[in-house]
């Protein structure tokens, strides 16, 4: 939830980064190699940071009209249904285009649990 005013764009974007965030895997500090298998100095593969973008920074920024939530569930119930509810209250309804829930073979269904006849498609 913003707590301050801001641009439908800015919203988006904001929206965009927290989704990135939540879903980028997360960077894990790998333990040095021995020194048997580390790599000589000399054949490590240099990185160059020298690069030229397609597009002007601008042309490249993403600006949503709409978004479709994909959930993929099996055997999820509660925390399904929570996801959903989140998703619908945190997200703006102009930019919400639909939520859709994949029961992936959860035992009953979902649909006979959780999901009513009146949001199934």
């Amino acid at each position: 939830v913003l707590e301050t005013p801001v641009h439908k764009a800015q919203a988006s974007d904001l929206l965009a980064e927290k989704v990135f965030e939540a879903h980028a895997p997360k960077k894990q500090a790998s333990a040095p190699l021995p020194g048997s298998l580390a790599a000589p100095a000399s054949q490590v593969a240099s990185v160059s940071r020298d690069f030229t973008l397609d597009a002007a920074p601008a042309a490249l920024r993403w600006s949503p009209r709409s978004v479709s939530v994909v959930l993929p569930c099996a055997e999820e119930r509660d925390f399904a249904l929570k996801t959903v509810q989140s998703v619908f209250e945190n997200t703006p309804s102009e930019l919400l285009h639909e939520i859709v829930v994949v029961d992936d073979g959860s035992k009953p269904p979902l649909s006979q649990t959780h999901l009513s006849a009146d949001v199934q498609a």
